[in-house]
């Protein structure tokens, strides 16, 4: 379990270099204002306590503020379930697929004209199969199943909780480019013997084999069972007329996990071990009837099978009841830690060190609340993550008239010898976002280089999205990498390390789960990146060195090792960008957009702004 560690991280100036300096000349004028008049002037205590004020607040400015009014530019009462992130139309930029219970699934776009989100499934009449309309959807999740570089969308229903008590089966959207629209792969008669009728509650997509194939995992709970099902492309039939028929399977037994209880929470990627195989986890949870199950920990054997070692690395936990959880490096050591939040009961920080795991939360993120949604990034690019945690109304179902209400948490994780210190952050205007809170979800889907907070809910006559951005970090350095599949889909599943000029490793996992956007966003400080290494869900893996001109760009790394940078293009022109990205004849692989010698790839948009260009 053990992998390599360098480096502590150090949070290098950027925004907060004007708080700093703004306080230090305040005191300069304390000073001089104390030589001049004494301590005991009136005016001094006045100055001195404005000046104390601003030194314990000076470090703890917000760090959301919302802008669904101005940035919405739609309508959403429908209440919404879930979020996916990923390029639905296939023009190179990423959307999010809003899904609703009652009412119309939505994808947005982000307008770079207008500076709105729009839903496209109005205007577009390819999408209208998204729409839904009279259907039931309480899940999505987006991957390419069948290696086409395609990305396809799985919609989860929820028979048990319907409104309107009618059976709904769940959508595979595939997309017909002869047709130009998207359809449904259970509609087809070649797939009839699929049962699709799941009482679902949680949706992810898992490279079983690591061959860019992705199976759709489905967590099934019933009154009384809790199963999961993994839904995969069998085989593709080829028909006289060129067409083709992608026929389905149920792979549940072939992976080994008939036999596993399914959960409300589920985190799937390389956790355990140096492979890069997609490995899976699983939080307890507590049934109607009030009975506990334990956390699992599925580990992927390389031979596409997978069995449970939460015992062997001390993750079972106790009176569990998880509702999302999230894979991310929080103490920097190059091992992957699980972050795993409960509704009405004790939050966990598992961090992986040589010998299992160990709970390393603080009393504080710990505490019991209503848990909805968890997620660790680096929302101010500072080159530290911050762990959100948001929470829902709730009312306890066993007629105990227990009822909490729960606001929303910010915390800033940094490594000490013993483990890591979890500290509060003033989280600003997204401290409230609804009381019946679905879910949340990151993106930067307007290119600025600081990553969007999207919070849902399915408050009655009540706006079910709200936007927030980061006042934080505008003056930081970032990188984002995107890595792809061997048929140029995103790899979820992939992990992307990165190393900075101050020797602290930052590591990524690109989240199959679909509700973030599939990319590993690095907030740099004000640092440089020297060397990024990409692993995928097979193993293959890839190491570049970096240079000062690739920070606040996106690099797309093809399997192969080509890589893409997305430029800015003004919102104005409708024209491509194109330029050359070639690698150094000293340093095969260095990146370095003057380099002369061979290049690597042509570098074609598709009309997506981003935030700067390589000089």
């Amino acid at each position: 379990m053990a992998k390599e560690g360098r480096g502590k991280p150090v949070a290098e100036p950027g925004l907060h270099v004007g708080r700093w300096l703004f306080v230090r000349i305040f005191k300069l004028c304390i000073q001089t204002r104390m030589k001049c008049c004494g301590v005991q002037s009136p005016d001094f205590k006045v100055i001195y306590g404005v000046y104390t004020l601003l030194t314990m607040t000076s470090l703890c400015l917000a760090m959301f503020t919302s802008r669904t009014r101005e940035k919405l530019g739609i309508s959403i009462s429908q209440p919404i379930k879930d979020v996916a992130v990923c390029d639905v139309d296939g023009d190179g930029n990423m959307e999010m697929i809003l899904v609703s219970s009652r009412g119309s699934n939505m994808v947005l776009n982000y307008d770079f004209r207008r500076h709105i989100y729009t839903d496209v499934t109005l205007s577009n009449p390819s999408l209208a199969s998204i729409r839904d309309e009279h259907g039931s959807t309480i899940g999505v999740c987006a991957c390419d199943i069948d290696g086409d570089g395609n990305e396809e969308i799985y919609l989860l229903t929820n028979n048990k909780r319907n409104f309107n008590h009618k059976v709904y089966k769940d959508r595979l959207l595939h997309w017909q480019k002869q047709f130009n629209r998207f359809d449904d792969l259970f509609n087809d008669d070649i797939n009839s013997n699929l049962s699709v009728r799941y009482d679902g509650h949680a949706v992810g997509c898992l490279d079983r084999a690591g061959n860019g194939r992705y199976g759709v995992l489905i967590s099934d709970i019933r009154d009384k069972a809790a199963s999961l099902a993994l839904i995969q492309v069998k085989r593709v039939q080829v028909a006289d007329n060129s067409s083709s028929r992608i026929v389905l399977e149920d792979a549940t037994r072939e992976a080994n996990l008939a036999n596993t209880l399914a959960s409300r929470s589920i985190a799937i990627g390389p956790i355990i071990g140096e492979e890069g195989r997609s490995d899976i986890f699983m939080a307890g949870f507590r049934d109607d009837a009030g009975h506990h199950t334990k956390n699992q920990l599925l580990k992927n054997n390389l031979v596409r099978a997978f069995h449970d070692i939460a015992l062997d690395t001390g993750i079972m936990g106790d009176q569990e009841n998880g509702r999302a959880a999230t894979l991310a490096d929080m103490n920097y050591d190059g091992l992957v830690d699980i972050i795993s939040v409960n509704m009405m009961s004790r939050h966990r920080l598992y961090l992986q060190h040589v010998n299992g795991t160990s709970n390393k939360a603080s009393k504080h993120f710990e505490e019991i609340s209503s848990a909805r949604s968890v997620l660790a990034v680096d929302f101010d690019n500072d080159g530290i993550l911050e762990i959100l945690l948001v929470n829902a109304f709730y009312r306890s179902p066993f007629d105990t008239g227990v009822s909490v209400r729960s606001e929303n948490a910010l915390y800033q994780v940094q490594m000490t010898d013993d483990g890591v210190v979890m500290t509060n952050v003033s989280i600003g205007d997204a401290k409230t976002s609804g009381q019946h809170i679905t879910g949340a979800s990151v993106a930067d889907l307007d290119g600025d280089g600081l990553l969007e907070l999207y919070i849902t809910n399915e408050d009655d006559n009540t706006q079910s999205l709200s936007i927030y951005h980061v006042t934080e970090g505008k003056g930081n350095n970032w990188l984002r990498v995107m890595p792809l599949t061997r048929g140029g889909a995103p790899a979820r599943g992939a992990s992307v390390k990165l190393v900075l000029k101050t020797n602290q490793i930052l590591l990524r996992i690109i989240d199959p789960s679909s509700n973030i956007e599939p990319v590993a966003h690095f907030g740099l400080g004000r640092s440089n990146p020297i060397e990024m290494t990409l692993l995928w869900p097979d193993g293959h893996l890839i190491r570049k060195s970096l240079s000062s001109y690739n920070i606040n760009v996106t690099l797309k790394v093809a399997y192969y090792g080509h890589v893409t940078s997305l430029l800015r293009q003004k919102p104005s022109l409708p024209s491509l960008q194109t330029t050359t990205y070639a690698t150094s004849g000293t340093n095969p692989g260095c990146l370095s957009p003057r380099s002369k010698s061979r290049e690597l790839k042509v570098l074609s948009l598709g009309g997506r702004p981003f935030p700067k260009e390589i000089p």
